[in-house]
């Protein structure tokens, strides 16, 4: 093989590579689907990335090349948990479940410890198993656990999504509230002098110091030092403001 040939193929390969375990950060809903993580038969794993958000699972899950999906190393129970802190409005999950007598799982739903969702779900199948979606509206949770799983070798999960909280868009320029540097203001997201707020919105693009944000405090007494208690902000000092307290 040609080198020049050879180099487009490694380009195709790192293409391949990174189309399989990139991870889209749009805001909205994201699925994951086990059988595309790249996962061999019978890896171990406890741990994902959805839209950015790393989900910590426990115990761990071992991908099954056989029904394509992940399932249980020990019995019962799976929790996936955000790792970060984060908290979902919104979590689906696809299941297979191969018994054939009567089972039941139960949907729990968590926010910093406190259990604020549990549902029962029965999920026999009488005929041949096929893919179950399971979807849940919550708000502002952190970890969803699924327990009563009586026979982990005959259960599957095929794939999870989470959908981050909806942040605001009050100025309706494509960047939510709580990363848009003007936030009631469509703007750019430039930020010439890198005081956090977009040039759309900023006082002075030559002083970082200056913002709609800077601290003016009161000075009653005229000895150019202003009282910490009360203070405004504004772009320009206000008369009988001053910039130290």
């Amino acid at each position: 093989m040609k080198r020049s040939s050879l180099g487009k193929l490694q380009i195709l390969v790192v293409f391949l590579f990174l189309s399989l375990f990139s991870q889209s950060n749009i805001y909205g809903q994201t699925q994951v689907r086990f059988d595309q993580l790249g996962f061999s038969h019978s890896e171990t794993f406890n741990s994902i990335l959805i839209d950015g958000y790393p989900i910590n699972i426990s115990p761990d899950l071992y991908y099954d090349s056989n029904h394509n999906g992940a399932r249980l190393t020990s019995p019962s129970t799976v929790s996936f948990k955000i790792g970060d802190g984060s908290n979902i409005d919104f979590v689906s999950f696809n299941y297979k479940n191969d018994e054939t007598s009567i089972s039941f799982i139960n949907i729990k739903a968590f926010r910093d410890g406190i259990e604020l969702f549990n549902q029962t779900q029965n999920t026999t199948q009488l005929a041949t198993p096929t893919q179950v979606a399971l979807s849940f509206e919550f708000q502002n949770i952190d970890e969803l656990v699924i327990t009563g799983i009586t026979n982990p070798s005959r259960f599957s999960l095929e794939a999870l999504e989470i959908k981050p909280p909806t942040v605001p868009d009050s100025d309706a320029d494509g960047f939510p509230d709580d990363i848009d540097l003007c936030p009631d203001t469509p703007s750019s997201q430039a930020d010439t002098d890198a005081d956090g707020y977009g040039d759309e919105c900023d006082c002075e693009l030559a002083n970082a110091a200056i913002n709609p944000g800077t601290i003016w405090y009161a000075d009653a007494d005229g000895d150019g030092f202003g009282n910490p208690d009360q203070t405004t902000t504004s772009c320009t000092q206000p008369s009988g403001f001053v910039s130290d307290a």
